[in-house]
């Protein structure tokens, strides 16, 4: 679906906005040009705003504690729960709903409107084919018409029937369409028709199309008066023609009810003092803002939480725990919404550890279940059935058939004594055929005991993950947002709305608690990118950058290499290696500055980050200048820590030959 109802939604109260500070505080005054640039600029701007999310774009800390974001009630999003349902033909189909038909009923009307738009322009062309150019000034050509027309402007061009009026009759005239012409009302005319055009639905679009053009006619009558032609003569002159051009998109000279244009010119000019008034759309504007963005609670939540991975397995063992359960949703990756109907298979393995008689085996278990209309599955497993053998391990692996979508998998394992936990997931499955989007799954980690009746689990696991179900749609929509706007990141970390990414499009976390380390140094993500700008993406790959793979609070970069070759025999300087007696090193001493162990470079905080006892510590050099740099470019000094015999330290220095062992 292009067009989401909840951005029309928006759309349409922005509008109404737009339309309701325009006659309340503005269109009593003077201020035609101001007004003009407020109808068009504020119209246009209603088509951008519902896109704005200021809880992304604003700090987090900053938006959540916001009096204004906590007192403006938010604009409820429409829910997205209409499932797709697997067809046995391996299709999926989706249901039409209420909203379907709705967004088809608009779509209609816009093709109506369209056309409505089209037709009168065949009245131009037929007037402008036969009327006669008398006339070309700077651009403007005016066209002697035959025909029982109301003058009319369009583009460069005028249009009127000189047989009609006086010639100071066709003077004013003249002089109101040039300043149609001139200050190019035309395009102003325009986009009131496709702001109707496309919201032919909404009242407040048509308020602003008339108050557009009727504000037109304002600012052209004002210069016509301001040239010196009499108020009351020009008055009589709007009075006697009357009518309508049969070119809608036109500006007519007579522009039906006259009352208003001649209350407008017998007014005294505001006075500029009143120009405030349009600052009071700044506030207004903020006020759209906020209503327009995710619910404050929830963001809140989203930062607090941190999400785990589902590749980030941990096992739990809860003892007297009789039941095993394997639950989730499965969500369209595109759409969000669920998957009904999904034909799923369970596998049961049973794994024995050590010897055991043979003969013992016990066969493969398969298990067919689906998911239902909102895309839930649900499977629970007795654990009183396990054989009572410590040495057996029962796993269970849940995938999907082969259809439109990418094959899911998961699995979960027991092994009694040892580990029981449940496997509870929500996952968006991505489309074979969609080669941009990304399967997202979430596995819960939290310390959550499902009733140990299944019958009374079912329906509380069910409830349990619909209720977690907005938090990690919220991340879902970051992620795919980011791919969208980055094809591919050029930068280490991209800092987007409120989280960060790295270069290959992962999400690495948020903003109110990932924090970043450089060398062992607490730093800004700008500081990580600067650190590694000059770096080729072959460099970054082959260990110039680490990183902890799974979401988490620290990340920990380097900019050295854990591990070289020796360096060349000619950079192992007698001056450059200092010998430290093994027994007056201090071992803390590796807590604070880097060093080499066995010919493996460690940084408290990165990498294995080994710490060798005093009595395995062989020998200690400390390594200067040149040979220091030759492992971290940034380094004058380097400890060099040996716990083996010196022929199994990886890469040594050849220290003898240079007389500097």
């Amino acid at each position: 679906m292009l067009i989401e109802p909840d951005y029309l939604i928006k759309l349409s109260i922005s509008l109404a906005l737009v339309a309701i500070f325009y006659q309340l505080v503005l269109s009593r005054h003077t201020f035609y040009t101001w007004n003009r640039w407020y109808l068009l600029g504020y119209a246009a701007l209603s088509f951008f705003i519902p896109l704005v999310d200021l809880s992304y774009e604003v700090s987090p800390e900053v938006w959540t504690q916001s009096t204004l974001a906590q007192a403006v009630p938010r604009v409820p999003e429409l829910p997205n729960s209409t499932p797709i349902y697997y067809q046995p033909n391996g299709t999926v189909a989706t249901p039409f709903q209420f909203v379907d038909y709705l967004l088809l009923l608009i779509g209609l009307g816009c093709l109506l409107m369209t056309i409505r738009f089209v037709i009168p322009w065949v009245a131009y062309l037929r007037i402008r084919r036969n009327a006669t150019p008398v006339e070309v000034d700077y651009d403007v050509t005016i066209f002697h018409s035959d025909k029982d027309i109301v003058p009319f402007s369009f583009g460069k061009n005028i249009f009127f029937n000189p047989d009609k009026h006086t010639p100071e009759e066709l003077r004013d005239i003249i002089l109101h369409e040039l300043v149609h012409v001139r200050q190019k009302h035309t395009l102003d005319v325009l986009f009131a028709e496709l702001l109707c055009i496309v919201n032919w639905y909404n009242p407040f679009a048509w308020m602003i199309r008339h108050a557009i053009r009727q504000n037109l006619e304002f600012i052209a009558d004002r210069e016509v008066i301001e040239q010196g032609v009499d108020a009351r003569e020009y008055q009589y002159l709007l009075l006697k023609v009357v009518g309508y051009t049969d070119f809608r998109v036109a500006s007519p000279f007579n522009l039906s009810p006259l009352k208003q244009r001649i209350l407008m010119m017998n007014k005294s000019k505001t006075a500029r003092i009143h120009l405030f008034r349009f600052l009071f759309v700044l506030p207004l504007l903020a006020a759209v803002l906020v209503s327009f963005s995710s619910n404050t609670t929830l963001i809140k939540s989203l930062l607090n939480s941190k999400v785990e991975y589902i590749n980030r397995s941990i096992n739990r063992y809860t003892p007297g725990k009789k039941t095993m359960y394997m639950a989730g949703l499965l969500l369209d990756d595109i759409t969000g919404r669920p998957i009904g109907d999904l034909p799923l298979t369970i596998t049961i393995k049973h794994n024995r550890l050590g010897t055991y008689p043979i003969g013992t085996d016990i066969p493969d278990k398969t298990i067919s279940i689906s998911t239902n209309k909102k895309g839930y599955y649900f499977w629970s497993f007795d654990v009183q059935n396990m054989p009572n053998t410590p040495d057996t391990i029962l796993s269970f692996h849940l995938k999907s058939d082969e259809n439109v979508y990418s094959r899911f998998t998961t699995s979960m394992v027991f092994r009694k004594g040892i580990f029981n936990s449940d496997v509870l997931e929500v996952t968006f499955l991505k489309r074979k055929d969609d080669s941009e989007s990304q399967m997202d799954w979430y596995r819960i980690f939290e310390e959550y005991l499902p009733p140990q009746n299944p019958v009374d689990a079912k329906e509380e696991i069910k409830k349990y993950l619909h209720d977690k179900l907005p938090l990690f749609a919220a991340e879902h929509e970051l992620k795919a947002a980011f791919r969208k706007r980055y094809k591919n990141p050029k930068e280490t970390i991209t800092k987007f709305r409120n989280a960060y990414f790295n270069n290959s499009g992962n999400l690495l976390g948020y903003e109110s608690f990932t924090e970043f380390f450089l060398d062992n140094k607490k730093v800004s993500y700008r500081e990580v990118n600067s650190a590694f700008e000059d770096e080729t993406t072959a460099r970054l790959n082959a260990g110039k950058i680490q990183y902890q793979s799974a979401l988490t609070d620290h990340y920990y970069f380097y900019t050295f290499r854990q591990y070289k070759d020796a360096p060349h025999p000619s950079m192992v300087k007698k001056e450059d290696v200092e010998w430290v007696d093994v027994e007056d090193f201090d071992l803390a001493v590796l807590q604070k500055e880097p060093y080499m162990l066995d010919g493996f470079r460690q940084t408290f905080g990165v990498g294995s980050n080994l710490m060798p006892l005093k009595e395995e510590i062989k020998r200690v050099a400390i390594l200067k200048n040149d040979l220091a740099r030759y492992y971290d470019k940034k380094l004058k000094k380097l400890w060099w820590i040996e716990t083996r015999p010196a022929s199994e330290v990886q890469g040594r220095p050849d220290f003898a030959s240079a007389g500097a062992e």
